[in-house]
């Protein structure tokens, strides 16, 4: 049961399977969350009266470093949604031999959803990692659970080592 003031129980756990639409509006609306809590807009004074937290109220009692927490755990999860993308482009580029022709591409169906959601996923790890909190000493445990979390995704039977794969991604 959900209510307002973040009073929510769960009975049971349940797993539903979403359609990609519906993960392009939690996925943006997540965006936006991360946007306002690690890179909130500053007030300018040519602006007017609008509200740049209108929308915010529930997210706003929370802590930078309590919700970056909770983004650490769902980490996990994102990062699986960020594989199947890529594993979905794999398979574009593998039928079409390697042939990056947008014009064919974008035919594929469901492309332009998971182009959204990629892009999507990618603002939400460009936010995670640029959040201003890993460079404060009391906060450094978030950073090595974050780079704990993507650690882990990395291929363990890979006989590379980390330094390897390191160097690796920079070529």
């Amino acid at each position: 049961m959900l209510d307002t003031n973040d009073n929510t129980t769960v009975s049971q756990r349940k797993q539903i399977r979403i359609g990609s639409q519906d993960v392009s509006f939690l996925l943006a609306d997540l965006v936006a969350k991360l946007k306002q809590s690690f890179h909130a807009p500053k007030a300018v004074p040519w602006a007017g009266q609008s509200n740049t937290t209108a929308g915010f109220d529930c997210l706003l009692q929370r802590s930078d470093n309590a919700i970056m927490a909770w983004l650490i755990g769902m980490l996990p999860c994102l990062c699986g949604h960020l594989e199947s993308s890529c594993a979905f482009f794999q398979e574009i580029l593998e039928e079409y031999d390697g042939v990056n022709d947008i014009a064919i591409i974008e035919k594929w169906p469901g492309f332009l959803e998971a182009d959204q959601c990629f892009r999507q996923l990618l603002q939400i790890l460009s936010s995670a990692v640029s959040w201003p909190g890993f460079g404060r000493s009391e906060e450094r445990h978030l950073l090595w659970e974050f780079l704990g979390v993507l650690a882990d995704r990395t291929d363990p039977s890979s006989q590379r080592g980390h330094g390897q794969l390191l160097l690796d991604s920079f070529r």
